[in-house]
């Protein structure tokens, strides 16, 4: 794929900007490392998730621009549902949503790869970047040239942030061609 997206992983930590996208469990669960780097924004996504009715159900998400606290440009949370419900193939299915959820006019994106009961081991990191790379393709062969001076979507570069980033890349690399 010469235009595939631009994937990486990063060392759990909050991002200097960019959009930021984190898992919550149902009753809005976070893990410990998220709690810190959410900070005081944490009031704001409690706040916000009670006005949307936002409970973290598999499926759902909670937007937030400019979220006061945080370097980040934008807050997405979206849900996991409960940890006993979780089946290997959600993995993906988060990957592929957290990239879905990403605005078209982002440059950059962080998302947190921990649940409310720690960070993902790392063949869950894998599923994740593989749904998230999965998300980003975009054929556009047969589409409708762009006039001169029309900007296409640019490619955003979307960084994983894991607990243990050598495990985590290794284990991709090893696992995913």
């Amino acid at each position: 794929m010469a235009d595939s997206p631009k994937l990486g992983f990063a060392p759990l930590a909050a991002p200097a900007g960019g959009v930021l996208l984190v898992f919550a469990e149902e009753g809005v669960r976070f893990g410990a490392k998220t709690r810190g780097i959410l900070g005081s924004a944490a009031a704001l996504v409690a706040r916000a998730a009670k006005t949307e009715k936002f409970t973290g159900k598999s499926g759902s998400a909670l937007d937030i621009v400019a979220p006061a606290g945080l370097k980040a440009t934008r807050l997405i949370v979206i849900g996991t549902g409960k940890a006993d419900d979780r089946k290997p193939q959600d993995f993906v299915k988060l990957g592929g949503a957290a990239q879905g959820r990403i605005p078209a006019s982002a440059a950059e994106a962080t998302v947190l790869l921990e649940f409310a009961d720690g960070a993902l081991k790392a063949d869950a990191a894998a599923d994740v970047a593989l749904g998230a790379s999965l998300r980003a393709y975009s054929f556009d062969r047969y589409k409708t040239k762009r006039k001169e001076g029309d900007e296409g979507p640019s490619k955003v570069r979307t960084t994983l942030a894991v607990a243990d980033v050598a495990r985590r890349a290794r284990h991709g690399a090893a696992s995913r061609p």
